[in-house]
């Protein structure tokens, strides 16, 4: 499969309405990047190395918010 036919892959399997069966949001949306990643990264070090780099990003962003 193409990584064009992954991230189409990965989008129709993020467009569910299931979110009522989450008690928190974050847990949802966290559940969801986390099935997007896995389908576009295989490779599990790299999609371990992406994720973290991407939590580290967010959390410096959301600091730099606060100061």
């Amino acid at each position: 499969m193409t990584y064009n036919g992954k991230a189409a892959y990965a989008a129709g399997n993020c467009q569910s309405n299931d979110i009522e069966d989450y008690d928190d949001p974050v847990d949802f949306l966290s559940e969801k990047v986390h099935s997007i990643v896995r389908i576009l990264i295989p490779d599990e070090k790299a999609r371990v190395e992406v994720m973290a780099r991407a939590f580290a990003k967010s959390f410096f962003e959301l600091y730099q918010d606060t100061l």
